[in-house]
C-alpha cells in the first residue's frame, strides 16, 4: 500500500531512524538516533518501479539535503 500511494501520502509516513554503527566519537554525538518524518524536513523525491517478471520492485529516494542547514551540518561532519 506504501508503494502504491502518492508522493504526498509517502512524505506523511517515511521514517527514518538515523543511526552510526561505527564512526568518529564527533560523528556518532551529532547523529542521535531519534526516528523523524524526512518529509517534513527535506524535499524527498519517489520514484517507484514496480516489480516484473525478472526484477523485484524498487523505490528510489532522492532526498535534497540543500536546503537544510541542520542536514548540511551533519554532512560535512560526517565526511570531515
Amino acid at each position: 500500500r506504501f508503494l502504491m500511494g502518492d508522493d504526498t501520502e509517502k512524505r506523511d509516513a517515511l521514517k527514518i531512524v538515523p543511526m552510526v554503527a561505527m564512526g568518529p566519537w564527533s560523528v556518532q554525538q551529532v547523529v542521535n538516533g531519534k526516528p523523524c518524518i524526512i518529509g517534513n524536513y527535506l524535499n524527498v523525491n519517489y520514484m517507484y518501479l514496480p516489480r516484473t517478471s525478472q526484477k523485484a520492485a524498487c523505490l528510489e529516494l532522492d532526498i535534497d539535503i540543500s536546503g537544510s542547514w541542520s542536514a548540511r551540518g551533519i554532512l560535512s561532519v560526517a565526511l570531515y
